[in-house]
């Protein structure tokens, strides 16, 4: 009788230990797509500030710093009205994480589509410090000759 008794309190111990790592990665998740969301909502309200935000300070993708995302994103908030993530899906890996998505930026009489991470990346590449997700890019410095 006691070995039952063992045997079921040590399952439930496994169930709850299984339940609290799939709850971590679904919190994981939907902050990061709560991130995706503030960029959208900040995009739409032409508000730079708060889509910056989004991003570490030591932000780094293929050379790109986040002064240079800055001069980026505010043209495209020149040149368009709206930002979409559609298809998204997020890869976690400890703390970090690749989100995965079709990205389209649409102006008055136009649009353009992104296959994120793969045709830019820009807003892909997450990294959880001091318990925050943020983007903080592939952190790899090529692709920019400043010459």
């Amino acid at each position: 009788m006691k070995n039952k008794i063992l045997l079921i309190l040590l399952s439930i111990l496994l169930l709850a230990g299984c339940r609290d790592l799939s709850t971590k990665s679904e919190v994981a998740e939907s902050d990061i797509t709560d991130i995706l969301d503030k960029l959208k909502i900040s995009f739409r309200n032409d508000e730079i500030s708060d889509f910056m935000d989004c991003f570490f300070s030591d932000y780094l993708h293929n050379g790109d710093t986040t002064e240079n995302l800055e001069i980026v994103w505010s043209s495209r908030m020149i040149n368009y009205n709206e930002l979409e993530f559609n298809d998204v899906e997020v890869d976690i890996q400890d703390e970090y994480a690749v989100a995965y998505f079709t990205m389209k930026l649409t102006a008055e009489n136009s649009s353009i589509t992104f296959d994120e991470p793969y045709d830019e990346g820009l807003l892909s590449f997450f990294h959880k410090s001091g318990g925050v997700w943020k983007l903080h890019g592939n952190r790899e410095d090529i692709g920019r000759n400043d010459e």
